[in-house]
């Protein structure tokens, strides 16, 4: 299944979309880059066909990745 990765134009949209502002304090970030998602989905070794449980998705930006491993 193709996917389409956040980048940082579209992580800021969609923030602003759901009024959603990370909090420094509380150490809330999203990630914007697409090679870092796919380096951390490739470091923790998820294959297709995985079950994978993701705390705290945020705006779905590693979600996108786990999709796109399979």
């Amino acid at each position: 299944m193709p996917v389409t990765l956040l980048g940082a134009a579209e992580v800021r949209a969609l923030a602003a979309d759901l009024d959603v502002t990370p909090t420094k304090k509380l150490g809330q970030n999203f990630v914007v880059d697409a090679n870092t998602v796919r380096k951390i989905v490739h470091l923790a070794g998820v294959q297709a066909g995985e079950h994978v449980v993701e705390v705290g998705p945020g705006l779905g930006s590693l979600t996108l990745a786990i999709l796109e491993a399979g």
